[in-house]
């Protein structure tokens, strides 16, 4: 009898442990890393990214000077110059990604 009680214990143990685990998957693969990030163009390279449906996707942008943008994006930063270059045919002198900081912020 005290075997069935152990044996029921440890079962149900076991089904809210993996229970446990199984839902802090679940929130894992919805979750992402936002990356603080400055645009910064050459005056005669500049483009509005807010503008752009695919800029719009991967973060959300705010003019931060007269000729760029900061914001929370989805990529990194080496991935966010990679995607300036291929969607706006830019070369990597044309523009600059910085990684912001509080220090860095100009309203």
């Amino acid at each position: 009898m005290e075997a069935n009680i152990y044996l029921v214990i440890v079962v149900i143990f076991v089904v809210l442990i993996y229970v446990f685990l199984r839902k802090k998957s679940v929130i894992n693969k919805n979750s992402y890393t936002e990356y603080d990030l400055i645009i910064d163009f050459k005056e005669d390279k500049y483009v509005d990214i807010r503008k752009i449906k695919e800029f719009r996707a991967i973060g959300d942008w705010h003019e931060y000077s007269s000729h760029g943008f900061r914001g929370f994006c989805k990529l990194p930063k080496e991935e966010l110059v990679i995607f300036i270059q291929k969607k706006l045919q830019l070369e990597h002198d044309d523009f600059k990604v910085i990684r912001g900081n509080p220090g860095l912020y100009v309203p």
